[in-house]
């Protein structure tokens, strides 16, 4: 039997550790659009400080490891089709498969604001968006961020380090509104103001951006030579699949992983469950295990009894928050 699985973030990997766990026998094969072999996500906002890679504790496994376990890892590989029982590449190349696991992940959302397209505009996603965030500030004094979560957070103590005037934009009253009380957020705020060369405004939205900056919707403006979305991201498929794949939000599962095609299973943050889009890396893991193992031949179930923290160890915090 031969799995194939899209994607190169930790829900494909984990789907491809558990399907070789559960069976020695199926071929694997791992697809990913991207360069480098699949690798843990959240080290990418603290990387921006001095761009520097550590390889252990920046990939999930040595690429050594893929042979050792006779997983196949196609890198630059990006989808265009998937088809019943086959995959079909940009490069024109096409992949045949018995069982699929699309662990596609999620794409940086880009809110449509006039302006949004400029070229001092970026999101951040992937090592592919550390390389242009890192080149794009290699010589400027200030940057926006538009979104004051912990991945905003994160990318705006990088590009302090850096020394970097920093302004983050969030349109919530507090931090972490659906985290934290009002009580602990507002000892977070404070703290953050402290900080040298950083402003935190909350309860502003952006309703223009231009190339020195942007536009609130109160008519303030705010400098900065480089914008940095950091609003959330949305699930990623190719652009043609089969038409009996439900999408809604993203790739409709059950628990599983099981999506409405008999030989297809989906996991990590292309998917949808009870109604639910996922967005982190602990719940990618997971479902990418059960993913794995059950398009291997087992029967698994993913369980969510307990949600999954947030962590936040920005600017001197070490917050676990449920």
């Amino acid at each position: 039997m031969k799995i194939a699985i899209l994607g190169g973030g930790v829900a494909a990997f984990e789907a491809a550790n558990a399907a070789r766990k559960f069976s020695a026998e199926v071929e694997i094969d791992i697809y990913s659009s991207e360069a480098l072999p699949p690798y843990r996500r959240p080290a990418l906002s603290g990387m921006l400080a001095n761009f520097t890679i550590n390889e252990k504790m920046f990939f999930i496994k040595p690429e050594s490891f893929y042979a050792e376990n006779n997983i196949g890892l196609h890198l630059n590989k990006s989808c265009m089709e998937i088809k019943e029982d086959s995959l079909l590449f940009a490069d024109g190349s096409q992949a045949a498969f018995d069982k699929l696991i699309i662990a596609t992940g999620g794409a940086a959302r880009r809110p449509p604001i006039p302006g949004s397209d400029l070229p001092n505009v970026c999101t951040f996603r992937n090592f592919a968006d550390l390389e242009k965030l890192n080149a794009a500030v290699a010589n400027i004094r200030s940057a926006v961020v538009i979104g004051g979560g912990v991945l905003g957070l994160e990318l705006a103590e990088s590009l302090l380090k850096r020394s970097i005037h920093v302004t983050v934009l969030e349109m919530n009253q507090q931090l972490f509104a659906n985290k934290l009380t009002p009580e602990a957020a507002a000892e977070v705020e404070a703290k953050l103001r402290e900080t040298e060369n950083f402003d935190l405004r909350l309860g502003v939205k952006v309703s223009a951006i231009t190339a020195d900056g942007v536009t609130l919707e109160n008519g303030d403006t705010v400098s900065g030579e480089i914008v940095i979305f950091s609003a959330g991201s949305r699930p990623v498929l190719p652009e043609k699949f089969p038409a009996s794949l439900k999408v809604e939000r993203g790739i409709v599962v059950d628990r599983k992983m099981q999506t409405s095609c008999k030989n297809i299973f989906a996991a990590g943050d292309a998917i949808e469950l009870d109604g639910k889009c996922f967005g982190l890396y602990n719940d990618a893991r997971n479902t990418g295990i059960v993913a794995g193992a059950n398009a291997a031949g087992g029967s698994e179930e993913y369980l969510d009894s307990a949600a999954t923290p947030v962590r936040f160890f920005s600017f001197g915090f070490k917050l676990v928050m449920p």
